[in-house]
């Protein structure tokens, strides 16, 4: 049994079957993306990512879900320009 995080792509979350997910599945969904985009999970699979990219990817969220919870909110990188 694989323990892998599955790829999940912008397509897929710009789709109605997305913001169909129950809403226990886009929680997890939801909270999983913020650790990445947070800087949280500092693992080497998401350092590619830097802190502007970060914050980028993290507003187009906030501009496109109405969906996020409260924690996308906040600048995830406030030391970001």
């Amino acid at each position: 049994m694989s323990t892998s995080t599955p790829t999940i792509s912008i397509r897929s979350i710009d789709s109605d079957a997305f913001d169909g997910l129950p809403p226990a599945a886009l929680a997890a969904i939801y909270r999983r993306m913020w650790q990445i985009l947070s800087g949280e999970d500092t693992s080497p699979r998401y350092g590619r990512l830097t802190p502007s990219d970060r914050e980028a990817i993290a507003e187009i969220l906030r501009e496109t879900k109405r969906s996020l919870p409260g924690c996308f909110r906040q600048t995830s990188h406030p030391e970001a320009p």
